[in-house]
């Protein structure tokens, strides 16, 4: 197949100061390649950036010349630092830090921006197991989680979680699976944007309160990305 995506030499980054993604709300965002992502089993397989409104964009930024993660993340760190207004940032809502260099470049970027304009900054990894959450300097991270024995990894490590469930138990309404309290995304049951829910802004709080936030999966590989969740929930991690 030919590829008619044109190969970009200098952007594997996008920084934005308000984004087009309705969930976000009035939110500055960043998309990066996939180049910087650790393995996940989404990746190929139902990760949603891969689909929908963010596909076009994914395979513009991973058709960059530039594949090296932390020239990559030295470009997103120096593009974050250009952003002045005030509206909370969504970091990586395409990519992720692969690596505790790259978490150090970006983290640290991401506590600048809160401390120039007041607002806060947040992002998830799939790159918790290996990345230590001091790496990130001080910034909002949450584990991204298949499973609850991840989330309760996750814990140990000391991050935040959220979690991709097939379904919601309780409607709208937070429940608990195991012991751990879900907390539905607000967003996809109530129309909540992110602006003005904050909760995963707060990984600090949710580390306290032992809460942590579900994401169902959606879009056009909803059903593929259910089963790769259920299939992790049964398979014995010892």
């Amino acid at each position: 197949m030919v590829n008619l995506v044109p190969i970009n030499d200098k952007n594997p980054v996008i920084v934005t100061a308000i984004t087009q993604a309705k969930k976000l709300g009035n939110c500055a965002a960043t998309y990066v390649s996939q180049a910087t992502c650790p393995f996940c089993v989404f990746k190929g397989a139902g990760c949603y950036a891969e689909a929908g409104v963010f596909q076009s964009t994914t395979y513009r930024l991973n058709n960059s010349r530039i594949t090296d993660p932390i020239e990559i993340a030295k470009i997103e760190a120096a593009k974050i630092d250009e952003l002045t207004e005030p509206r909370d940032l969504r970091v990586h809502v395409v990519g992720d830090c692969a690596t505790a260099a790259a978490a150090e470049i970006v983290g640290a970027a991401m506590v600048r921006f809160e401390a120039r304009t007041g607002r806060k900054a947040w992002t998830y990894t799939h790159a918790w197991m290996d990345v230590p959450i001091a790496a990130w300097k001080g910034a909002r991270v949450m584990a991204s989680c298949e499973t609850l024995d991840q989330v309760h990894e996750a814990a140990e490590r000391g991050y935040a979680a959220a979690i991709v469930v097939p379904e919601y138990l309780n409607g709208h309404r937070a429940y608990l699976s195991g012991n751990v309290r879900i907390v539905p995304c607000p967003y996809e049951t109530r129309g909540v944007t992110c602006d003005k829910c904050r909760l995963c802004m707060r990984p600090e709080s949710l580390k306290k309160t032992g809460a942590v936030i579900a994401f169902k999966s959606h879009a056009s590989k909803a059903g593929l990305v259910s089963e790769i969740v259920r299939k992790a929930e049964a398979t014995p991690t010892h």
